[in-house]
């Protein structure tokens, strides 16, 4: 990796650059939704029980969906880093509150807790993606997500190793005050990239004429193309959830206390950071690069299918905890990667309202999919959850590989229109 990336700043220094700021970026989101995810997870199986899940989650689609609409407003008045610095003050406020709350015994807040994560995990991450979208062509994003994403996946191993190194000494819920530590250096950073933007110009970026994030459900409703796109991330991310349903009632079951199943949850996120790790710098880019994205998005499937076969033959905690792993690390690296190559073809004031649609609302809308699952079976029924995630995982291996074709013949009519462009522009100057 560092190999990779010293070759890229001798070649492009500008592009390094770049990298590196995106990279950082998302260090320091993934570090404190490292810490909060086998936070929140203890917290609501403690205070609320695995049972609770569903309505989480359908109050996690509610709030995404109140704010992804927000979010989308804001774009027509901001650029994306001044709405960045925006978003990363009200999660770190709203955070704060939470834990001051929770001096007090109020099991609710658990619940809000895991609402927040799930809602800041979505925006804050899609939000530096979205940057990276803007800021590289295809050939660039093969060249470079792969590194951006490893800041990611080191972001993951440093929270992951904070919780199994401080939990003995803070508790559950004072690792919260963690995650604020981890938010003020990116409220810091955010400020930084809004006030080179205002430099470089402060008008925020040409937007589509019509508004709000109708806009962008236009726009996948009539692309064949972003409806892949969206349907491919819903699928994958209710068998993501279908999964961590799966753990979090194993965890119940068979791990007593609220710091113990922090510890459990924390070494599933370690073993999780160590892959990703693994799978972004040394796979990732190879595999897009050889084989192509449509082989790079089909990786997940294929690993997430492998893992409920395991399950389905070995029922225990470990193969729950090793069906969990393989999700989240493949996710992490080779799928959000892949994933995010996709839109590069996509127009850029398109891509703008499509791409917030898709990454924040129909993500969470896997929670809700998710919850009409779960519902009528119950936590007693996770040999059925693991059979009707085995159908998901086919059909979204499916979808995969059509999202993957039809990212190759908008990727070829994009190459032939700057070809178009190049050479009208070389007629016209002779």
């Amino acid at each position: 990796m560092v190999s990779q990336y010293r070759s890229l700043m001798n070649e492009d220094k500008q592009l390094a650059v770049k990298v590196a700021i995106l990279a950082m970026s998302l260090f320091l989101v993934i570090v404190c939704y490292s810490i909060v995810k086998p936070v929140r997870g203890a917290l609501v199986v403690s205070d609320l029980g695995a049972a609770s899940l569903p309505q989480v989650w359908i109050a996690s689609s509610i709030v995404t969906g109140l704010l992804v609409m927000a979010y989308s407003k804001l774009l027509d008045y901001f650029n994306k880093p001044q709405v960045l610095l925006i978003t990363s003050a009200f999660f770190g406020l709203t955070l704060l509150g939470i834990r001051l709350g929770m001096e007090s015994p109020r099991p609710w807040l658990s619940g809000a807790f895991y609402v927040w994560g799930e809602v800041f995990s979505v925006m804050m991450v899609e939000q530096v993606w979205g940057l990276a979208a803007d800021s590289f062509t295809t050939a660039q994003a093969k060249r470079c997500y792969g590194l951006i994403t490893a800041g990611s996946v080191i972001g993951g191993v440093v929270g992951s190793a904070l919780v199994l190194v401080i939990l003995k000494y803070t508790g559950t819920r004072n690792l919260i005050y963690v995650c604020i530590a981890c938010l003020v250096p990116l409220v810091a950073g955010a400020f930084f990239l809004k006030d080179g933007e205002s430099q470089g110009g402060g008008k925020p970026e040409a937007q589509p004429a019509s508004t709000g994030a109708l806009e962008g459900f236009r726009f996948i409703a009539g692309s064949r193309y972003l409806g892949l796109i969206a349907l491919l991330v819903l699928l994958n991310q209710v068998v993501s959830n279908l999964i961590d349903f799966q753990s979090n009632a194993v965890a119940e079951a068979l791990i007593p206390g609220m710091d113990e199943r922090t510890h459990f949850f924390g070494q599933i996120y370690m073993a999780v950071s160590v892959l990703s790790l693994v799978f972004s710098t040394a796979v990732a880019g190879p595999v897009m690069s050889r084989w192509g994205v449509p082989a790079t998005l089909l990786v997940l499937p294929l690993g997430n299918w492998l893992g409920a076969a395991f399950s389905a033959v070995t029922a225990s905690a470990a193969s729950a905890a090793v069906l969990r792993v393989l999700d989240k690390s493949l996710n992490y690296s080779m799928q959000r990667a892949s994933k995010e190559v996709l839109y590069i073809p996509v127009d850029p004031l398109v891509r703008a309202k499509a791409k917030s649609v898709i990454d924040m609302f129909v993500y969470r809308v896997s929670k809700l999919v998710g919850t009409l699952i779960l519902l009528p079976l119950g936590a007693s029924a996770l040999g059925l959850v693991n059979t009707l995630n085995m159908i998901l995982i086919s059909a979204a291996a499916v979808v995969a590989w059509m999202a993957g074709r039809e990212f190759m013949k908008a990727e070829k009519a994009a190459d032939d229109s700057r070809a178009e462009t190049t050479l009208q522009v070389s007629v016209d100057f002779v």
